[in-house]
């Protein structure tokens, strides 16, 4: 049996982080927005507001959906998040897929968890985090060939294919204002979304 786990995190602006990091005195989360301005926050000061995943399994001369999944802030803590995210890689051993998840995901992962002082037994039981294998394969690498030029955002390419796309309300920069308020169905129904 063979196993992929397709997953996507969405993250928020850990404003604590910010002013740790960045030595910018207690924390104050306006400071922190300042600070970082309109810039792409560094890996770590991104915290975990959800985890979505789709489990596929090659059983029988044929894949199988498994779980389609999202862990979200409403539910559970970050380090939750992250240990049950981790128990199920640690369970299916099975090879990661994503967009940008070399890039993004899985680093914004380690480092959280180095953050939380947690011990995971999943994702090091793999060469997730290796640079030439393919135990995590990253679409976004291997659309581009690898090569920087060639990368363009998943919902770019949904659009010029004429797919879906990200839904004009929801994703990336979009969610601060969905936490805000609390809308963690309208963000989990984002992340669960199997789109044609």
């Amino acid at each position: 049996m063979k196993n992929i786990l397709v997953f996507d995190i969405e993250t928020r602006l850990d404003t604590e982080a910010v002013c740790k990091g960045l030595r910018l005195g207690p924390h104050d989360p306006a400071v922190a927005r300042e600070a970082v301005g309109e810039d792409f926050p560094r890996l770590p000061f991104h915290q975990l507001v959800a985890l979505g995943r789709i489990e596929v399994f090659f059983d029988d001369g044929a894949w199988q959906l498994g779980q389609i999944a999202c862990d979200c802030a409403a539910d559970l803590r970050e380090a939750e998040m992250l240990a049950h995210f981790d128990e199920r890689v640690a369970q299916l051993r099975p090879v990661l897929v994503g967009f940008n998840i070399k890039g993004f995901d899985l680093p914004v992962l380690r480092y959280r968890a180095m953050m939380h002082n947690m011990m995971l037994r999943g994702l090091p039981s793999r060469k997730y985090f290796a640079r030439y294998f393919d135990e995590a394969e990253d679409l976004c690498d291997v659309l581009a060939n690898y090569d920087a030029r060639g990368k363009v955002s998943l919902d770019l390419l949904s659009r010029v294919l004429g797919l879906p796309g990200k839904p004009d309300d929801v994703g990336g920069g979009k969610l601060e204002p969905l936490i805000e308020a609390g809308d963690f169905a309208t963000i989990n129904s984002y992340c669960e979304q199997a789109r044609p």
